[in-house]
This record gives C-alpha cells, structure tokens and sequence, in this order.
C-alpha cells in the first residue's frame, strides 16, 4: 500500500459495547487512503475479538497489543507507529463521520497547516437520543489560517482539549517531541498534549463544521473516573515544565492560568463529595505557587471578574470557595436538597471514641445551606472531633443531607426532634455531647477547618479551662455589614481568669453569639446552664450572662478568625423575626427584662450606668424600627423596666448617642414624661378605665387636654397652609412678570 496520507490511532480499553459502530465508521471514510492503528491497552473483555475481526476483512488496521499502561502510553506507541503524513484520533466509545479525514486532509493540505481543528458533536443515548454542536469555531471563522498563541487573546486555549476533532502533521509533532504524559491510569492526558501543538503550532486552520460524535453517556469512560481525582494536577505540572524550559514561551504563563482554573473547576464538579474538598486544598497549593512566582497576568481574567475572583479564594481560602459554590449549587436548584449517591465501596470516616470536641449543629429549613457547614466539620485538620446534628422538626429536605453525611461519616450524629426553637436543638445536643469541649455552629453558617485545630492546640496539655472565645469573619459583603458587627467579632488575645459583669457590659465578644464560644462541657454541667427556651431569638445575651460570671478556671480569648458568620439571609430567624418590627420590640423588651433580672440576681454589684448603656443598645435597633401605636407601648413598658431598676438616673456615663436616644424616648408624644405618670398609668389607671367610670372633673380635664392637642393642630395646619399660599403667590408673581422687570429686578 501507498504511504498513507492519514494514519488514524483508536486507544481502546475494555469498550466491547461500542467498539464495533467507532471500527464501522473509521473504516467507512471516503478517504481510502488511510492507516488504522488500534492500540489496545491490556483490554480484559471482548474488545480484542472484535479488533481482530474487523482486521480480517481490512487490510488497513494493524493491531498493537499491550499490558494496561494507560492512555498515554497507548498513544505514545500509535504515533510512534504511524507512517501517514498526519494523524488523526478517534477515541473507541466515539465515531466519526464518513467525510471526516477526507475533508480535514484537503484542507491541511490547501493550506499548508501544521494542525486542521474542527467542531464536534456531543451525543447522548439516554434517556433519549440527542447530538449538540460544540462551537469551537463560528461560520466568521471557517477557513481561516491562525496562530493559536496570538489568536483572540489565546481563547483556544480555554476551550475543550478534544484532541480527536483535529488531525496533526506528523513531522510537526515528532519534531517537536508533542508526546502524552504517560502516568499510569491516568485521565485527562489529551490535556498537556493539547496546550503543547497550541502553542507551538504557527499555522492551524479552522473549521466550523462538526464531524467527530463525542459520547457524553459512558460511565466507563476515563472521563468519568471520579477516582482519578488528581491526575489533571500532572497534566498541569508537565504543561509548567514544558514553558519553563524554553525561554521563548514564556508568556504562556499568562494563557496557562486561565486553563488551569478551568480545567481544575470542570475536574472538581465532578468529582465524589468526599474528594471535592481535597482537591481544593491540592490545587490552592498550586494556584499560591503560581501567584508567588509572578506567573499569573490578571489582565487574561479582565473580560472574566469572576474567575479572578475565584482563582484567588481557591489559592487563600479553599473552604470559603468550596462552601460558596456548595451554597451557589443549592440556590440555583431553588434551594432543594441535591443528594450525592455514595460510591460502591466506600468506607465512612470511622467514629471517635473519646472526641476531644463536641460539635453541636442546631439543623431547621436550611438545606440550602446545610451542605457547606456540614463540609467544613467533616473536613477538619483535627479530626478527634463528634459533630451532633439536631434535625428539630425541618420541613425541608434537610434531613436527606443530614442521612447522606451520617453514612459518609461516622463521626456525625444525627437527632431528630419536633420542633421546638434554637435553643431547644442546642440543649437537645449539649444533652448527648461526649466531647471535653463543646462547640456551637448554626447551620447556616461555616467554620475553618482548622478551628478544631487551634482550639485543641490552644486548650491541650494545659490546666482546663471554661471557655475559649475566638473571632470570625462576616459574609456576604453585600449587604455590608454594620461597623458595630464588625467591632463585635473582633477579639483581642488574652486569658481572664474571671469574667466580671464589668467586664460583659464593655467587651461585647462576652455577651453575644454563642457561636463564637466553645465551653468546656463540666463547666456547663456542674452549673447547670442550658439555652433559655422559649425564646425564639436573643438566646445568646441571656445565656452568656447566666454562663460567664461562673467561671471559675478562666478564659481564654484568641484573635484568630475560626468561624463564618452569614449576616444576612432573607429567610433567616433574625430576618423573618424583624419583618414584624412590633412583635420583634416586644420579645427583645422581654429578652432585657430576663437579662436584667439575671444582672441583679448576683452578689456583685451592677453599675447603674454600664447597665442602663446596656439596656440603651439592645433596644435602640427594635425601638426606632417599630412603627405606632406599638412603638408609644412598647416606649411605656420598656421607661417603667428602667425605672423598676432605678436607672434612669444613672446617666453621668451615657454617650451622645444614648443621651439622645433616651431623651427621644422620654420625649416621645404619647408617652407622659413624669415617671409616676408612666408607671401608674401602665399600672393602674389604663386597666382602671376600662371597668370604672371616670369622675366628672377627670373626664372634664381629659375633654381640656384634648382639646389642647386639637387647638395645636389646627394651628401647625393654619401655619402650614398660609407658608402654602404665600409660595403660590411668589410663583403667580413671577410668571406675570415682564422681561424688562426681570432684568432689573435685584
């Protein structure tokens, strides 16, 4: 036979199901001009059977056998092979169209290319048939002779490898020593071997029709092999080699990078739930290489913001992305619980016997964020931890994610309970907990994963002590959070060996968000302390003042950001709580009343002023947000609390924005000023009203004072309407004006 003018290599592995329709349409081309070399790669069923008998009726095939050495290797053989003067692929799961050598080896040759690319097909079998263009190039495109490094800001580069939609020169990738990488088992090797001809091609044709079928529905294919999770890292490793060693291609730096976020993004999305978080961890090492050796031109993600931003949570904080595309998953998904099947042979992540800490997880309608909380604690660098998921009484699917992590791992626990509020799920897991230590996590919220970490390294080997309080980091942005939240979780390093009512009255990292705050667990026993039930919100200031002026073995204070605090959620406790401003001042005027009456429950004494700032700042937000009439009841009751305590008095210390505060409160119309007033009418006269007849001279001084507020109104109106009709009279004016008037008029 003549030189052949295409040589066409087919890897093949174990594909018995689809070989014989990827051999029909190979040996089908109108190009009869052609060598077909199989490589079969230690295939273990019938797909050397079917080899051989296609040899037998063409001459054209020849058949290299070999143990399983892996995809590169078998390509490396086929090359090496190859006599054609170019070389075309067509994977054994895929088929080719009849036309397509015939017509990619005309233009190759018409005009002089190195490479000829073309579009492809995706297919599918099931649930239904159905093929899909992948445009590589458009119809503006078709024809046209490029030099891929140069091209539109080196787009090719971030598009599919899809190594078989082309046909190579032979010399140009021999000469230039274009080889597969060749691990052993590994996915992903069209990868380097792609970025390598790119960049080294100086002229390659596009062409915009598709003529090669990719099947999307093998779950055999080496593509879906979640188990190879890091073999693209190698790909990218041999990809750095081959630009550091030539000088001249240093500027691929820049096109690399945005590769390498694309394709390790494509990898993670498909990779097990219990190897997506690994993954991150390998790659943000690779992707602080980069940043650190100068290799990445932001300027290559200018037209893609997102993937900057991405590429850099990736590199500093692998978790934070992680969890944001777990919570960007469940959104798009309108929120409902997606469950990821575990895999045959899968060993959970056995349970600890003595945990060093107790993870307490109070779980209610939050599956669209449970999954990124839950990946935080299973993922910690310290693994001597139980995690106590309480389902109390979820709606949604929450519970599925929970069932899904407890079989992932045996250190979850799972209670499930009827609903009964946040402080009735935490006491429900303080109940059951074995840790030394507990730990408190919304569900809706993350941890680092090395919080565990530093509270072990931070408590181990020293006396015990009651609490450790820690710092956090506020997300989202968007709203910004307030700067008092931020003041709040800010935590200064230290140890205290007793918190005194002082000291929770100036240090609001003591007073509120439990969360931030993990306690030694006989500390809580001996003392007794649970969650206030009952309370639908505000738990935390009520059971910090219970809890910290207990302790009698000190606390330790850390700076370090541990944990994730979402601020703001539209369905949030907090949130649905405020969307009824009344009802809100309300339980927040019953929450102070109960943190008030703890205050004065102690032998140590109170400063009246810390107290009344204390009062002041719980209820500004409540107060000023609620509209009337509740506003001018709530002001009532919450003037008689402070005057039941005696502290209106006690306002030498307040700053301007208390004074004014309390002044607006004190002068608020509806709200009588003289305190006996406040507290008798609230008492006695109001209830009084509604079963005694008022006396003469009392309804005679009710119909004056009314009448008073009436005579002011009608004067504020009368006022009003004459400033109105002075204004119409100045605009009428100067209408009429002339424009001889105009001009001299001063």
């Amino acid at each position: 036979m003549a030189t052949p003018l295409v040589s066409i290599i087919v890897p093949v592995y174990n594909v018995e199901r689809y070989l014989p329709k990827c051999l029909h349409s190979v040996v089908s081309q109108t190009l009869r001009n052609i060598e077909i070399i199989c490589v079969n790669d230690g295939s273990t069923d019938g797909s050397l059977a079917i080899m051989e008998s296609f040899a037998k009726s063409d001459p054209r095939i020849t058949i290299l056998s070999h143990p399983n050495h892996g995809y590169g290797y078998s390509m490396n053989r086929g090359i090496r092979k190859a006599t054609g003067k170019y070389i075309g692929i067509v994977e054994s799961d895929d088929w080719a169209d009849p036309i397509m050598f015939e017509q990619l080896s005309d233009f190759a040759e018409a005009n002089d290319a190195q490479i000829v690319k073309s579009n492809f097909y995706m297919d599918w079998t099931a649930p239904s048939v159905r093929s899909e263009v992948f445009e590589y190039f458009d119809y503006t495109e078709h024809g046209i002779t490029i030099t891929p490094r140069n091209y539109d800001g080196a787009k090719l580069f971030r598009k599919k490898p899809s190594i078989w939609s082309a046909i190579y020169s032979r010399e140009f990738v021999t000469s230039n020593h274009i080889e597969f990488l060749e691990t052993p088992g590994a996915s992903y090797q069209d990868t380097s071997f792609a970025f390598k001809a790119f960049a080294l091609a100086d002229r390659m044709t596009c062409v915009s029709r598709a003529y090669i079928h990719y099947r999307q529905d093998n779950e055999e294919s080496s593509v879906n092999s979640r188990g190879k999770a890091f073999c693209v890292c190698d790909e990218y490793e041999a990809i750095e080699e081959f630009i550091e060693s030539s000088p001249d291609l240093h500027s691929l730096y820049g096109i690399e990078v945005p590769t390498i976020y694309d394709s390790f993004i494509w990898n993670y999305e498909r990779l097990d739930q219990t190897l997506k978080y690994p993954f991150l961890v390998r790659v943000s090492e690779w992707f602080n290489h980069l940043i650190d050796d100068g290799k990445v031109n932001w300027n290559f993600f200018s037209r893609q913001q997102w993937k900057k931003e991405g590429f850099q949570s990736i590199a500093h904080e692998p978790m934070s992305y992680h969890t944001w595309r777990e919570d960007e998953k469940a959104q798009k998904l309108g929120a409902k619980a997606t469950i990821h099947p575990i895999p045959a042979g899968f060993v959970p992540h056995p349970s600890v016997d003595t945990p060093f800490i107790s993870v307490v997880v109070p779980v209610y309608k939050v599956e669209a964020y449970l999954r990124g909380c839950l990946e935080s604690l299973v993922n910690q660098t310290f693994e001597d931890i139980e995690i106590i998921c309480v389902d109390d009484g979820s709606p949604d699917d929450s519970a599925l994610i929970l069932k899904e992590y407890a079989q992932r791992d045996s250190r979850v626990r799972v209670i499930t309970k009827n609903n009964g509020g946040l402080s009735s799920a935490r006491n429900a897991g303080l109940k059951i907990a074995q840790g030394e230590y507990v730990l408190f996590v919304d569900s809706d919220d993350w941890v680092s994963v090395k919080c565990c970490e530093v509270l072990h390294e931070t408590l181990d080997g020293r006396d015990p002590v009651d609490a450790v309080v820690f710092g956090t980091t506020i997300y989202p942005g968007v709203p910004r959070p307030s700067q008092w939240l931020h003041e709040t979780l800010t935590v200064m390093k230290g140890y205290r060996e007793r918190i005194t009512l002082d000291d929770l009255f100036n240090e609001s990292c003591f007073r509120v968000f439990s969360w931030r705050h993990c306690f030694r667990r006989d500390f809580l026993l001996d003392n007794e302390l649970t969650f206030p039930e009952g309370t639908p919100f505000g738990e935390d200031v009520v059971f910090s003042f219970l809890a910290f002026p207990k302790v009698t073995h000190g606390v330790v204070t850390l700076s370090d950001e541990l944990y994730r605090y979402r601020h703001y959620r539209a369905n949030s406790l907090m949130n649905t709580a405020t969307n009824n401003p009344s009802r809100f001042t309300q339980k927040q005027l019953t929450i102070i009343s109960e943190v008030l009456d703890i205050i004065y429950s102690y032998s140590e004494a109170a400063s009246p002023d810390k107290v009344l700032q204390l009062a002041l700042e719980f209820m500004y937000g409540a107060i000023t947000s609620c509209p009337e009439p509740g506003k001018s009841l709530q002001i009532r009751k919450f003037l008689k609390l402070l005057s039941k305590h005696h502290l209106l008095g006690a306002t030498e210390n307040l700053n301007k924005a208390q004074s004014n505060f309390l002044r607006d409160l004190q002068r608020h119309p509806n709200v009588l000023l003289n305190l006996w007033k406040v507290g008798r009418s609230d008492w006695i006269v109001q209830p009084l009203r509604r079963v005694v007849p008022p006396s003469r001279a009392g309804f005679a001084r009710r119909m004056k004072t009314l009448e008073k507020r009436l005579d002011q109104q009608q004067q504020m109106l009368a006022s009003i309407r004459n400033s109105v009709n002075e204004l119409v009279q100045l605009i009428e004016a100067e209408r009429n004006e002339t424009p001889e008037s105009q001009e001299t008029r001063p």
